[in-house]
């Protein structure tokens, strides 16, 4: 039986130790012939090449099979997650099953469609999350949307769970208004922003109209004021409910985002003087398809419908168009330049005089020798530092 150099098959890993194994050997072999110069520095060179080649095998072949082994890990996982999913109704009945009595008991039939009901929900909820971080695992936006409505079914089931029959009894959480769940959420939302993350927004006056915002702002602060290089840019748009907001109640809530853009050179701000723009907020995250939420009719926050589709030209043209509070120059590389409040809003006024007259009372401002702009409001000092880096509260400068 003839034998070849063909026959041998060796591992990567048994590759590198027979390399390791002959440099050993080339070393001793250097060491007992040292007083050859000549064979001492052939095979002691030799040795270190092959000891070190072999060496460098090892640690290449290491971190495959950890690769390899991470990659048998996520399958596993996968399939796991895979399986469960499958399961997950034969689970839920299990944790929930429908109850069974003798007789045409009410209660047992209501506590069967309850358990059905929540079967049901928590279902559509999981298999819900799932189908978010299959299809955009880095989109943390749409995972704190749910995070924040779950939030408040979970602490009210901890509160409702309570038994103790002699202590004092336990708030129920629930959020004030519609308004204020959608601040919550707004705010969760911008905290995930990170990077070179985007939030652009149409907003109306009368969101704005009262205090119910103030965390989303403060959440805003805090982002802008980061490490990060996250970019606002909100465009203030006169929409038809806006029609029963008093003219310095508008140009007061202008104040109040001017005084934001002063502080943040990241958070850019403008008023479209021209109709017929959507009232949408655009979260613009790298990786991922923008994010497109838009209030109901009115500004109506307890119904946001919610899209997949990019509105962000839309608002590039109505930025495009709209009197920013910055000035711009094409021709100049120098950093934009901050506009008076009381020049922004005069300016405003020139671009569609007809804008500040939709206000309520704006007649009035006009007779009093204010402008035909409806007139600009004092400039207000810039809210005090706050303790948190970034927080801002509207609450001691609101009109």
């Amino acid at each position: 039986m003839k034998f070849s150099l063909n026959d041998i098959r060796l591992t990567p890993t048994q590759a590198a130790v027979v390399c390791i194994s002959i440099g050993s050997a080339l070393l001793v072999w250097a060491w007992y012939v040292r007083t050859a110069v000549f064979a001492e520095f052939i095979l002691s060179h030799s040795g270190v090449a092959f000891l070190v080649g072999g060496m460098v095998g090892i640690g290449y072949e290491m971190r495959a099979d950890r690769a390899r082994f991470n990659d048998h890990i996520e399958t596993l996982k996968q399939a796991a997650k895979d399986l469960a999913e499958l399961k997950l109704p034969d689970l839920l009945k299990a944790l929930f099953p429908s109850p069974t009595s003798d007789g045409n008991d009410l209660r047992f039939t209501e506590l069967k469609r309850s358990h059905e009901s929540i079967r049901s929900q928590l279902s559509e909820l999981i298999v819900g999350i799932l189908a978010i971080e299959k299809e955009e695992f880095r989109n943390n936006v749409l995972i704190r949307f749910v995070e924040k409505l779950m939030w408040y079914a979970s602490a009210a089931a901890k509160t409702l769970s309570n038994t103790d029959t002699t202590g004092p009894g336990r708030k129920l959480k629930l959020p004030r208004t519609a308004a204020q769940l959608a601040s919550e959420i707004l705010s969760t939302q911008m905290e995930a922003l990170q990077g070179n993350d985007s939030y652009c927004v149409i907003s109306d006056f009368t969101t704005w109209s009262n205090d119910e915002l103030d965390k989303f702002s403060d959440a805003m602060g805090v982002t802008l004021g980061g490490k990060n290089e996250v970019t606002v840019r909100r465009m203030f748009a006169h929409f038809g409910h806006d029609d029963a907001m008093e003219l310095t109640k508008a140009q007061g809530i202008l104040q109040q985002h001017y005084d934001l853009a002063a502080r943040y050179a990241r958070y850019e701000l403008a008023v479209s003087v021209e109709a017929s723009y959507p009232h949408i907020g655009i979260f613009q995250c790298t990786g991922v398809p923008p994010i497109c939420f838009k209030p109901g009719e009115g500004g109506d926050l307890s119904e946001i419908e919610f899209l997949r589709s990019d509105e962000s030209k839309k608002f590039d043209r109505g930025w495009h168009r709209a009197v920013k509070v910055r000035s711009e120059s094409k021709k100049s590389k120098k950093k934009a330049v901050m506009k008076s409040f009381n020049s922004w809003v005069d300016e405003i006024g020139r671009e569609n005089p007809q804008f500040w007259s939709r206000f309520m009372n704006s007649e009035s401002l006009v007779t009093a020798g204010h402008g035909s702009t409806g007139g600009a409001l004092p400039a207000r000092p810039l809210p005090p530092t706050p303790e948190k880096q970034g927080a801002i509260s509207y609450k001691n400068f609101r009109d």
